[in-house]
């Protein structure tokens, strides 16, 4: 896994999740998303701070795919939160039971990141950065 954050946010935030700016067909674990965490110091937050599944083959906390639900903006991830606030991710999609690579990108690339600051009381939206 990379140990740059391909998503950055202007403040920290402690709940995470994923969804798509538009329809793609594939049904669940087709794809798996990858996470890493960055505090404000740009440390890695380890995988006990992090609420999403450790994998040592993956060697990062994932999250299966779900479908999006008819076209619907709808999470497509349990949402993760995490137990030290972080201000930035990184974040990667490919292909797990669906072996389609040229697909998991572009999924990528049509990824909304979600995260909630409780403090202020928002929620701020981002695009990855390729």
């Amino acid at each position: 896994m990379q140990n740059r954050p391909n998503v950055i946010f202007p403040s920290e935030f402690k709940e995470f999740s994923l969804a798509l700016s538009g329809p793609f067909e594939y049904q669940y674990r087709d794809f798996v998303a990858t996470f890493a965490f960055f505090d404000a110091e740009g440390k890695k937050l380890s995988p006990e701070e992090v609420s999403a599944t450790w994998s040592p083959k993956l060697g990062s906390s994932f999250r299966y795919l779900k479908p999006d639900e008819a076209g619907t903006q709808s999470t497509i991830i349990k949402p993760i939160t995490l137990n030290t606030p972080a201000v930035s991710a990184y974040v990667k999609v490919s292909p797990w039971k669906k072996k389609d690579r040229n697909l998991a990108q572009k999924i990528q690339e049509s990824l909304l990141v979600a995260v909630k600051d409780d403090e202020l009381g928002l929620t701020w939206t981002r695009r990855i950065k390729n």
